[in-house]
């Protein structure tokens, strides 16, 4: 089976929820498999994963733990699209799923996966409560932690665009993020790099003023590089001397 098209991916998702329901986890995974086989694209598997919103939370959770044994790339963001429907019953709970997932996964294109669609997402939706809860992931010991923290600040500030209402909350998630700026791993220095960088995009003045009083700190060169990416170039060139 190939799934092309949205209204597709919609009816296998509705498909795919009864048999999370009425089967073993494993006879739903045998469905799915093809589709994941298929390379499908991921804006059709995020519609195949929110269609499992309504299943109860037993069936679901086995059958997601089933999703990832198999560590298919796909598979993630099936995973990552049906918890972020889930927001509803309870943020916190969700992004701890979110966390166990992408511990289990290691790998870079999990963690990204899951930090914008469960991390990111739920940083849009209730800001001040999501960035408590991800102020303690800074510091986490598992590098795909720290680096999700920052991806999901990059979905932030991409969902933003730039929009005056929120140079407020910018300024407040660059200020989260000054205690990452000398992170010596490159994998979670790349994602505060890549936050930085797009918050740099919308709000350059506020990026510059950010890095320039961090200058005193030291700076990972992966992540001053990235935040530079997009500054003007004499701001770049402030900072950087």
């Amino acid at each position: 089976m190939e799934i092309t098209r949205s209204a597709q991916a919609r009816a296998f998702g509705a498909q795919l929820a009864f048999k999370v329901n009425s089967r073993p986890a494993s006879d739903a995974y045998d469905f799915l498999a093809p589709i994941l086989a298929e390379k499908t694209p991921f804006r059709l598997l995020d519609l195949i994963g929110g269609g499992l919103a309504e299943c109860p939370d037993p069936q679901l959770g086995s059958f997601l733990e089933e999703i990832a044994a198999h560590a298919a790339l796909g598979g993630w963001t099936v995973i990552a699209s049906a918890l972020r429907s889930r927001f509803p019953l309870g943020m916190e709970k969700i992004l701890q799923l979110a966390r166990h997932f992408i511990v289990q996964a290691d790998a870079w294109f999990a963690c990204d996966c899951f930090g914008e669609r469960v991390l990111g997402q739920a940083l849009v939706n209730e800001f001040d409560t999501v960035l408590q809860i991800l102020s303690s992931w800074r510091f986490d010991q598992n590098r795909w932690i720290r680096r999700s923290v920052g991806v999901a600040g990059h979905f932030w500030a991409k969902r933003a665009r730039g929009a005056l209402q929120q140079s407020a909350r910018a300024v407040e998630l660059m200020a989260f993020f000054k205690p990452l700026l000398n992170e010596p791993q490159i994998d979670a220095a790349k994602g505060t790099g890549w936050a930085l960088k797009t918050l740099g995009r919308s709000y350059p003045q506020a990026l510059f003023n950010f890095l320039n009083d961090s200058k005193s700190g030291n700076f990972s060169p992966v992540i001053l590089r990235k935040a530079l990416k997009f500054l003007p170039k004499e701001m770049r060139t402030a900072i950087s001397h």
